[in-house]
């Protein structure tokens, strides 16, 4: 099944268009990327444990993949304040998030059902775009035993960025932790390559109350020198509740 939205939102974020089959991704393990990471043993044994941790998570990066995809309406749940520093605040208090986005972005309207919670984008630069996703958690894992964060950031990469079959590549650049208040944080980069353009993403992931929350902010590569210090303060404003 493949759902899509307009070509504009299509353009905008590179995260979309994944495939599925008989209900699930279609995924391959490039385990080469692997190879010589501090910390890895053999590779027989990093792929073995890369794959555990793959069937655990493969429901959760699925419905990250199809929620970049198409995108649901957000309705009355959210709410804008201003909060200084060429930022605002969006809050959505059913879901338990917030965070802050650039004065003069605007909510893209949604209108198909299964995709991100609520996705904003630039006016005048219409690709450049920030969204979130929210999908459930296989077994109540915390984020430390879905993985570290450059675990969980090639699963991100290899079943939602860059699927098998999609046209398009990702390399994670770089992939840290940070803790906000009593939560846990992971910071991902990725360059990702279209058939058209390439493109910058940053996101951040938490766990909480059995779900995993992804923020993503994305830019075409051209931008990313001018953009990157505000694309870090808005990911790095995500907080869950």
């Amino acid at each position: 099944m493949r759902l899509r939205c307009s070509p504009e939102v299509e353009v905008a974020m590179p995260f979309l268009q994944s495939k599925r089959e008989q209900g699930s991704l279609s995924c391959t393990w490039d385990h080469e990327l692997l190879l010589g990471r501090p910390g890895c043993s053999s590779p027989s044994e990093l792929f073995v444990t890369m794959l555990h941790r793959f069937a655990a998570l493969k429901r959760t990066f699925k419905g990250l993949a199809i929620a970049l995809v198409c995108i649901v309406s957000l309705g009355l749940s959210g709410c804008v304040s201003s909060s200084g520093g060429g930022l605002q605040s969006y809050v959505d208090s059913i879901d338990g998030y917030r965070f802050s986005y650039p004065i003069g972005w605007v909510q893209v309207q949604l209108t198909q059902e299964g995709g991100p919670d609520v996705v904003f984008r630039d006016l005048i630069n219409s690709t450049e775009n920030i969204s979130v996703v929210i999908n459930d958690v296989p077994g109540d894992k915390t984020l430390a035993e879905l993985g570290s964060p450059t675990e969980v950031g090639y699963l991100l990469q290899k079943s939602a960025l860059a699927p098998e079959g999609s046209g398009r590549t990702a390399e994670l650049v770089d992939a840290e932790e940070f803790v906000a208040g009593d939560k846990t944080f992971y910071l991902l980069e990725y360059l990702v390559n279209l058939p058209d353009q390439v493109r910058h993403d940053l996101a951040t992931v938490v766990v909480h109350r059995g779900q995993l929350y992804t923020l993503n902010a994305s830019t075409v590569e051209s931008r990313w020198k001018s953009v990157k210090g505000m694309m870090r303060e808005v990911v790095t404003s995500f907080a869950v509740s």
